[in-house]
C-alpha cells in the first residue's frame, strides 16, 4: 500500500432542548443546554450525512 489515511467526522451544534436528534440512524443526546456532539469514523468513498430532527413525533430531514 502506497498511501493510507484515516479520518473522523466531528459534528457539533445546538438544538432546542426537548427535540429528538438522529444522525446516521442513531439517536444523538442533546444536553440540557441544547448542545450536542457526535464523532464518527469516515469510511473510504462517498458519505451521505443523514440527519433527522423531530418534535412531537414528527420529523424533518
Amino acid at each position: 500500500m502506497e498511501f493510507e489515511v484515516n479520518a473522523e467526522l466531528h459534528i457539533f451544534g445546538r438544538a432546542k432542548p426537548g427535540l429528538k436528534l438522529q444522525m446516521f440512524g442513531r439517536p444523538v443526546p442533546i444536553r440540557p443546554d441544547g448542545t450536542f456532539t457526535i464523532n464518527r469514523p469516515l469510511p473510504n468513498g462517498a458519505v451521505v450525512l443523514s440527519l433527522l430532527l423531530a418534535k412531537n413525533g414528527e420529523g424533518e430531514e
